[in-house]
């Protein structure tokens, strides 16, 4: 046990120091990190698909026509940008330039190579030091469905985030994925929207003003009606559109 732990904290260590490394190459400071332009910027090709197996998230080919991944189009948004962001990191890192293709990325797996690419993905769509930022720049308003909005993660993505940047402990992740606590967590969320004007309009992060229902006029996705905060985007960060 001892040496699995030790391994999973330098993969960690290792997927953080390459998250960072993107992150700072396309000089991305502010949530949400828009992970479709950075595949765009890549020349990787995204597709939506409807796969019929629920547990199959992504898939990722090289070949000599270019590079694509294939997100299911069942999944939530949230979910979707996450598996966009592991299958990033298989192509940065993972499959070999004579175009082998990787196996189907499925829920729950469990695979050295599976674990790698989710770290990567939490690394790069919730950096430590933009995460600890916006949870300062929240306040007494954060609440873990916020969170996920300023970001555009999950809830339980977000919920498993606090919980490797040790925010909270391994024992009380059941409690915050609990129906009754998510329930009562988006009520507070609800109402900090509609009583916290005067803290709200002290916040200058154009995601978080956006997460609490306060930012005035700004672009939105044709396709999926997104808020686009960064001007500089030409894909959406929801559904990949050309902007």
């Amino acid at each position: 046990m001892t040496h699995y732990l030790a391994a999973e904290i330098q993969n960690n260590t290792l997927m953080r120091k390459s998250a960072l490394s993107v992150l700072q190459g396309y000089n991305i400071r502010e949530p949400p990190v828009n992970v479709y332009q950075i595949l765009t910027d890549q020349e990787v090709q995204v597709d939506f698909l409807p796969f019929r197996n629920s547990r199959l998230e992504g898939l990722y080919l090289r070949n000599i026509t270019g590079s694509g991944i294939a997100v299911n189009s069942n999944h939530p948004r949230p979910k979707q940008r996450f598996t966009a962001a592991h299958e990033l990191k298989h192509h940065l890192h993972d499959v070999p330039d004579d175009g082998t293709q990787l196996p189907p990325c499925l829920s729950n797996a469990r695979t050295h190579i599976e674990r790698k690419a989710n770290a990567f993905a939490a690394e790069l769509l919730m950096p430590p030091t933009m995460f600890q930022a916006v949870i300062d720049e929240l306040g007494e308003l954060l609440t873990i469905t916020t969170l996920s909005a300023v970001f555009h993660v999950s809830y339980e993505a977000t919920v498993y985030r606090l919980n490797t940047l040790r925010y909270i402990g391994d024992g009380q992740i059941t409690k915050f994925l609990s129906s009754t606590y998510r329930r009562e967590d988006g009520q507070t969320a609800y109402q900090n929207r509609q009583n916290g004007n005067g803290r709200i309009a002290k916040i200058r992060v154009p995601a978080v003003q956006a997460a609490l229902g306060f930012i005035d006029g700004g672009r939105y996705c044709n396709n999926c009606g997104a808020l686009l905060i960064n001007n500089q985007w030409n894909v959406c960060p929801e559904c990949s559109t050309n902007l």
